[in-house]
């Protein structure tokens, strides 16, 4: 009895074991990435929040909120077109999938802050701390950037394949440019005068002198 007693403890373990392993397998891992808020002047109510999730585990996970040291109430929020609108709803969850992304953008899902404490002025960071169900507490630290701050990635674009010429410019009359420049290079190719357009009186009706013979 006192053997088969120790055998089942043991099987018992080693189940457990089993199982946990399992579990960590089926585990969600998630990656929060391209992070930055909108400034908001002094006196702004709301701000907002973007970044891409990223779920690179095996399980699924939900993002059930957050919370930030600018504002009173962070929530998840989705921008919505209705009837010809846009409206924004709140998100009491948001289920990222095993291997799934969920992209937090302008016009789709963003993080709303309400009730701003202070102004989000460009280049400063904030704190933000995402929650999830199984993950648990995510921070960041944010920074601020303008929306036209995107456009300085393309100074560093690969030119080479775009067509940089540029379309003809409308001037005055209904032509445009290149018509323009077509015509300036006429005028400054040599012209033969035609005799059905010149005027007589204006030509040269010397003849040439007669010599005396001796």
């Amino acid at each position: 009895m006192r053997f088969s007693a120790r055998v089942i403890l043991g099987l018992s373990l080693l189940v457990l074991a089993f199982t946990g392993c399992d579990k960590k397998a089926q585990a969600p891992n998630i990656r929060v990435t391209g992070f930055h808020a909108n400034p908001a002047p002094t006196g702004a109510r709301t701000g907002a929040v973007y970044f891409n999730l990223e779920n690179l585990g095996q399980g699924e996970d939900l993002l059930l909120g957050g919370s930030s040291n600018v504002a009173q109430t962070v929530e998840i929020h989705q921008t919505l077109e209705k009837d010809g609108m846009m409206t924004m709803q709140r998100v009491e969850q948001l289920a990222i999938p095993a291997g799934g992304k969920v992209e937090f953008t302008s016009g789709g899902y963003h993080v709303m802050l309400i009730d701003l404490k202070k102004a989000l002025a460009e280049g400063e960071s904030i704190s933000l701390d995402l929650d999830f169900k199984i993950s648990g507490k995510v921070s960041l630290s944010v920074p601020v950037q303008a929306m036209g701050g995107a456009l300085k990635a393309m100074e560093h674009m690969d030119h080479s394949q775009m067509n940089m010429a540029p379309e003809p410019v409308p001037v005055d009359g209904g032509i445009d440019q290149e018509q323009l420049d077509q015509m300036e290079q006429a005028d400054e190719s040599p012209v033969e005068p035609s005799m059905g357009n010149m005027d007589p009186s204006k030509m040269d009706m010397g003849t040439e002198k007669k010599h005396e013979g001796h």
